[in-house]
């Protein structure tokens, strides 16, 4: 009897060190996953923070400048850099996460939804920089000398800045392209359809820094024709055209421009 007693109590204590071990783990657990959602949490919060500030300057509504701008989009890479380690442990359980309610499709679609926004950050952060020196004549510190040429020079020093932007951009494309937005709550489909908004203008803010330098007559003359419109007097073009002119450029240089009246060049006696 006093064997059986002994055997049970040895079970008893078994079952209880396990109860234990179990209890611990949980909480562990709960810790961990309470550690995880907080951090996660602040972060959505800084990054959703950032968002509507460049959004607010992209939009013309903001009453910051372009720095200020620059060290949100900075920010904004930061935090997502930040979410994807925090968030890391879940990419691989996230195609299974369908089931969860409201948020199940976001949650199978979050790590495209996080490369597409890291990537696009990423561009605009490294274009950024690239163009830096730009800020000061766009914000009207000026520039000694002429400015076309500080222009040119930026830009052709920025090239290998904005190719690899390009590269991101590109990425960011076809991640895109992953995205079914029709399945995602209404919130993340509307971040989507803002992202859709604004990548084709970043693709042609990219598209113009590449080509400005030739335009500006890097690695050779060009002849631009200058058509002045009076919109008081519309026609179909957006105005009456007053005057027209001949603009010559050649290595960031204005080296003529010459002005006509339209009724001297319509003047077809001469």
């Amino acid at each position: 009897m006093e064997g059986m007693n002994s055997v049970f109590e040895r079970k008893n204590r078994k079952s209880i060190l396990g109860c234990g071990v179990l209890l611990g783990l949980s909480l562990l657990f709960l810790a961990f996953a309470g550690y995880k959602a907080y951090h996660t949490v602040a972060l959505v919060r800084s990054l959703q923070g950032r968002l509507d500030d460049l959004e607010r300057v992209a939009d013309g509504s903001a009453d910051q400048g372009m720095r200020e701008a620059g060290e949100n989009l900075r920010g904004a890479h930061a935090d997502l850099l930040a979410l994807q380690s925090e968030v890391a442990f879940l990419e691989p359980l996230s195609p299974r996460l369908g089931w969860v309610p409201v948020i199940g499709d976001d949650l199978r679609a979050a790590p495209a939804l996080l490369d597409v926004a890291l990537s696009v950050t990423h561009a605009g952060t490294v274009a950024f920089d690239g163009l830096e020196p730009l800020v000061s004549l766009m914000e009207g510190e000026g520039v000694e000398g002429r400015p076309l040429e500080h222009v040119l020079g930026v830009l052709s020093d920025a090239q290998p800045a904005l190719e690899l932007a390009q590269s991101n951009l590109t990425d960011a494309q076809h991640r895109r392209s992953d995205i079914d937005e029709a399945v995602l709550s209404d919130r993340t489909a509307g971040l989507v359809a803002k992202l859709d908004r604004y990548l084709p203008l970043t693709q042609v803010a990219l598209d113009s820094g590449r080509l400005l330098p030739e335009l500006l007559g890097a690695s050779g003359q060009r002849e631009f024709l200058v058509l002045a419109q009076n919109n008081d007097e519309i026609r179909a073009t957006g105005g009456f055209i007053s005057a027209l002119g001949r603009l010559t450029l050649n290595d960031g240089e204005i080296v003529a421009s010459r002005f006509s009246d339209s009724y001297t060049v319509d003047d077809f006696s001469h």
